[in-house]
């Protein structure tokens, strides 16, 4: 018995153990068409046909929760993030990652996507659909569109997501519940919180209580707002009255037309109605305790999401150590965000682009993305300013603006002087580049085509 193991009570071999295992899991897929559900208890409980989709709702339910999840998300879009090369002391290292930067360079709606992406914070995942075609100044298979028009990246929804037994990717559409497999490099997946589900696990999962609990008191705060809110009847029925069913009868025609009535015995020989005088709504404490207990429930999200309290308070007198606090709370999941996007970035483009175009050179030289997130979290930039910077830098790559004043229009922006010159340099750069590099391995296009085909 001593190398059994105890499941349900029942001991048994680990061999019996693993049979039930499988059995188990074979089952799971026949029912679910192929792929394996998600072991988060609120998605297969709450999820329905929206699975892990059931964390989007809260964010359409409960508009406040926009706040803190941009607080979240701008900061990282906003930190600025390039491509350096594997070793920097080997040129054909160099070479890889200047071409890698032209492709990013052209690689449109960035912002948009890095946004989808880190979503995934707080769904469990963020999935990327990549469109690849042949990068037209490099010559380059990559994630640029079929065309090269830098249409290359995609959100696909998370809800149309789901993995295999063995994680390998799958799509589910309205006509295929058993999910389509998916052809290898062809999602970047930006997964967060565990690694021991492909599903990861959101942030949302530790806030989903509080939101039922604000959502059932905002229910019962509109059925009183809807039955107090108006005047109430009060139906005087006499104690011995010589005509009952007349009381009846009022009673009666009052219930069809209110919804909430106020029955009082009386010594008058006839029933009556009276209107109550006040409204019970318009009191000074109608409502004061759905409040407290709705600001109760926000700022027990506000302290899973931020680490810290809501506040309307931008650091009056007394306060600035506070602020400065909860700053440095916010700039912990901001770092910590961004390294895992660079992370992201690496793993499903840079390293994609290189096995590509480049499979027979070390991995130890393929280009990676690297990020400064302490301009972001020092100076406060968020993902408008950097999308308006790359506006300004597409001008200046397409000649319709000069040097001069790309500067000044990204400058007028907030953005650090330093961080200014750096992005206006690097875009120069590309414009004054030789032709595209024809590194030693490089295969034909027509090869990397049909791999990632």
């Amino acid at each position: 018995m001593a190398d059994g193991s105890l499941t349900r009570g029942v001991v048994t071999t680990p061999e019996f153990a693993r049979r039930q295992f499988s059995l188990v899991q074979l089952t799971t897929q026949l029912v679910t068409g192929g792929y394996v559900e998600n072991p988060d208890e609120i998605v297969r409980k709450f999820g329905g046909y929206e699975g892990i989709g059931v964390y989007l709702r809260m964010l359409l339910q409960f508009p406040f929760l926009a706040s803190p999840v941009a607080q979240r998300i701008d900061p990282v879009v906003a930190a600025e993030r390039q491509i350096v090369a594997g070793d920097e002391s080997v040129d054909v290292s160099m070479r890889m990652a200047a071409d890698q930067r032209k492709v990013f360079a052209d690689l449109k709606n960035k912002e948009s996507v890095q946004k989808k992406a880190l979503m995934g914070q707080f769904l469990g995942i963020g999935p990327i659909e990549k469109v690849w075609g042949i990068h037209k100044a490099t010559g380059l298979l990559a994630p640029i569109g079929e065309n090269g028009d830098g249409n290359g990246l995609n959100d696909v929804p998370v809800r149309n997501v789901k993995f295999g037994p063995h994680g390998e990717e799958l799509i589910v559409a309205p006509r295929n519940f058993a999910g389509m497999p998916v052809a290898a490099r062809k999602l970047m997946i930006f997964r967060w919180g565990s690694t021991a589900t492909p599903y990861g696990e959101g942030e949302f999962k530790g806030i989903y209580l509080a939101t039922w609990y604000l959502q059932t008191i905002l229910d019962y705060g509109m059925k009183a707002l809807e039955l107090l809110g108006r005047p109430i009847p009060v139906v005087h029925i006499p104690r011995n009255s010589p005509n009952p069913d007349e009381a009846d009868e009022i009673e009666k025609s009052i219930a069809s037309q209110f919804d909430f009535y106020i029955t009082l015995p009386t010594e008058e020989p006839k029933a009556s109605v009276e209107m109550a005088g006040g409204n019970v709504a318009a009191s000074g404490t109608a409502g004061r305790a759905e409040n407290e207990w709705c600001r109760y429930f926000e700022n027990w999200i506000w302290n899973a999401l931020l680490n810290t309290s809501q506040t309307q308070d931008r650091g009056g007198a007394g306060n600035g150590k506070l602020e400065e606090q909860r700053g440095n709370l916010k700039a912990d999941k901001v770092i910590a965000a961004s390294n895992a996007l660079d992370a992201w970035w690496t793993d499903g483009f840079a390293n994609d682009i290189s096995a590509v175009n480049w499979p027979n050179q070390p991995r130890e030289l393929w280009p990676r993305f690297k990020s400064d997130a302490t301009e972001v979290t020092q100076n406060g930039l968020d993902g408008r300013q950097v999308e308006q910077a790359d506006l300004q830098l597409r001008r200046l790559a397409a000649n319709q603006i000069t040097v001069e004043q790309a500067e000044e229009l990204i400058t007028g922006l907030g953005i650090p002087r330093s961080r200014v010159l750096r992005m206006v340099r690097a875009v120069v750069a590309q414009r004054t580049t030789l032709a595209p590099s024809d590194l030693t391995g490089a295969p034909k296009q027509a090869t990397p085509a049909k791999e990632a085909a």
